[in-house]
């Protein structure tokens, strides 16, 4: 399958991406980038092929990746989620932030209940089967 990823805002990368060794090269260089702000940039992977309405936006996933925990979203068609693992806590530590095309979001406790490890292996997921992951829960929002 055909994926595009995408991440930062200087310089802004977009990558075509069909197999797992590419991903995971993207992967490494996307969670290393940083903003000027100094926080982990946010990265999308999506489908070109799919959207999940007429208003333009593709079955994807939406992730940021930090040091300790990390957040992420799923648009598909008729469903917008937050993925979550169930045993780990909501996040009890000073407030997350990562850079979304230039803008800090500040992710909220129940956010950021996914480790990275966890967030990595969603990507490699929807990379290999072009669907929602199955190694999150998902709640809409």
């Amino acid at each position: 399958m055909r994926l595009v990823i995408e991440w930062g805002t200087d310089p802004y990368v977009r990558e075509p991406v069909e197999t797992l060794a590419e991903l995971d090269a993207a992967l490494s260089r996307a969670t290393a980038a940083l903003s000027e702000d100094g926080l982990p940039v946010m990265i999308t992977l999506y489908n070109p092929e799919e959207l999940t309405s007429p208003d333009g936006i593709h079955v994807g996933l939406f992730f940021g990746v930090g040091p300790e925990r990390a957040t992420v979203q799923w648009s598909g068609k008729g469903e917008s989620l937050q993925g979550f693992s169930p045993e780990v806590k909501p996040w009890d530590g000073e407030p997350i932030e990562f850079d979304f095309g230039g803008v800090p979001t500040e992710e909220t406790p129940e956010t950021v209940r996914v480790l990275p490890a966890a967030a990595l292996q969603a990507a490699r997921q929807f990379t290999t089967t072009g669907e929602r992951p199955a190694c999150l829960e998902w709640l809409a929002v």
